[in-house]
């Protein structure tokens, strides 16, 4: 019962953010939905509750393969046998020309600490949620969504398998009525990615893989199409990220999850957009000047946790955002960022933030020990890449496969390439590897002179 009160009293107090849908259930029955909602059961294989999402770190310990492979192909199984009866059951709110500008788009980039969730309402009535942070925001974003006034959503995105994207994922698809979920092509073997793909299994929901060119909707004014990942290399989730443009009336909105500059080079589509969601949380190595010079948003919105380790937002990118006369806004320091949008005009409730970025982070760079594979339209491949397609450096044992983009010399503190010539001279015993670039830098490593990372 104290449980139920609580979630009431925060539902009232989050009401202010939200356009309450009168399709939905009343507010008590939105409540009861939240506390009786079963919540995925974790497998006790692999413990990954001290997952770094910027330095992907994950338990030693992994679970099953051949469970996540059986269980993403499971699931896309049903999702083809279920998407005549859902196709079927899609109402069109439009009207036959599917024009629907006037009514309201509202985009809540929430306030989830170092990690991103993004809760749209469409204006046709459907919802879609892109990330989920952390486990421990799970119930939060929840509860904002029921406070809003739905019971359901439409479509909900997965950017790439970071904790600090899906790991509130599994319970909250546990609480909603799910239409689609669209992946990253790029998969894990941590306990929260297999955790997600089991609650996508129970929810019977359809299932998409996000890549370049895939339709998500589009009706009149209203659109969302996946724009990235364009290539098939999924060894580092960052640039594995489903970045997607979604367009209503005269304004696009972008998101980009923790796309870097790595990925926003692969882009081909058009990225011009009004409202951009800075990728990485506003890590350096993302919002290249020449990404940022294409999509000339009007409005730059940053996901990150106050007083965060890694410094995000950096410096650079903070005044990279300022020289182009860019409104920025970051939960960290405003909360909730709620951006509605009439297809013509788009107001923020908080005006922009001047703040400054930080210079570094304090975090220590990580070996990484992801599993990533490579994933197909309908199955996923859980068998390591054959050590002749490897890139040309030392390669970590065999029974420890390591998926890195960066190889750290720890007696020169030097930051190489992984495809770096240097990298075959080093000793074992001062090599280690990472995927954090910020970092390393943070940790007091320079960049190799020779491959310029």
């Amino acid at each position: 019962m104290k449980k139920k009160i609580a979630a009431l009293a925060l539902a009232l107090v989050m009401l202010t953010g939200c356009s309450v849908k009168a399709v939905n259930s009343s507010p008590e029955s939105r409540a009861e939905n939240i506390t009786s909602t079963a919540s995925v059961e974790e497998p006790s294989s692999i413990d990954d509750s001290s997952y770094d999402s910027d330095a992907p770190t994950i338990s030693d310990e992994t679970a099953s393969a051949e469970s996540a492979e059986q269980i993403v192909s499971d699931t896309a199984t049903a999702a083809e046998s279920t998407a005549e009866s859902s196709s079927a059951e899609e109402t069109d709110s439009t009207g036959s020309d599917g024009n629907m500008t006037g009514n309201e788009l509202k985009v809540h980039f929430l306030d989830v600490g170092q990690g991103d969730s993004i809760f749209i309402e469409l204006p046709d009535n459907k919802t879609m949620l892109i990330d989920a942070s952390e486990k421990e925001y799970a119930d939060r974003i929840t509860t904002y969504i029921y406070s809003c006034g739905y019971n359901s959503l439409d479509y909900v995105v997965a950017t790439h398998p970071h904790s600090d994207h899906i790991g509130g994922m599994a319970d909250v698809i546990g609480s909603f009525s799910v239409g689609s979920v669209i992946l990253s092509l790029a998969t894990h073997t941590t306990k929260t990615y297999t955790n997600m793909l089991t609650a996508i299994d129970n929810s019977g929901a359809k299932v998409t893989l996000g890549a370049a060119g895939t339709e998500l909707f589009s009706d009149g004014d209203l659109s969302a199409v996946v724009i990235a990942p364009v290539t098939e290399d999924y060894s580092d989730l960052n640039n594995s990220s489903v970045m997607i443009m979604l367009s209503y009336g005269d304004k696009k909105f972008l998101f980009t999850g923790d796309a870097e500059e790595e990925e926003e080079r692969t882009v081909t589509a058009d990225v011009k957009c009004d409202v951009l969601k800075v990728g990485h949380h506003g890590s350096s190595t993302s919002t290249s000047s020449a990404f940022l010079t294409a999509a000339s948003p009007e409005y730059a919105v940053i996901s990150c946790g106050a007083g965060n380790s890694y410094g995000h937002p950096h410096t650079e990118t903070i005044d990279k955002l300022k020289k182009a006369g860019i409104d920025i806004y970051r939960t960290d320091l405003q909360g909730d960022i709620v951006m509605t949008c009439d297809g013509k005009n788009i107001t923020v409730n908080v005006s922009p933030t001047a703040a400054d970025g930080a210079q570094s982070g304090e975090s220590k760079p990580e070996t990484t020990k992801a599993a990533t594979t490579k994933v197909t339209t309908t199955t996923v491949s859980t068998t390591p890449e054959p050590a002749t397609e490897a890139p040309a450096t030392k390669e970590p044992a065999a029974d420890d496969p390591v998926s890195y983009s960066y190889v750290l010399n720890t007696n020169t503190m030097k930051i190489h390439r992984a495809s770096c010539s240097s990298v075959d001279q080093m000793s074992e015993e001062n090599t280690d590897y990472t995927n954090d670039y910020d970092a390393a830098i943070a940790a007091g490593y320079v960049p190799c002179k020779r491959c310029k990372p």
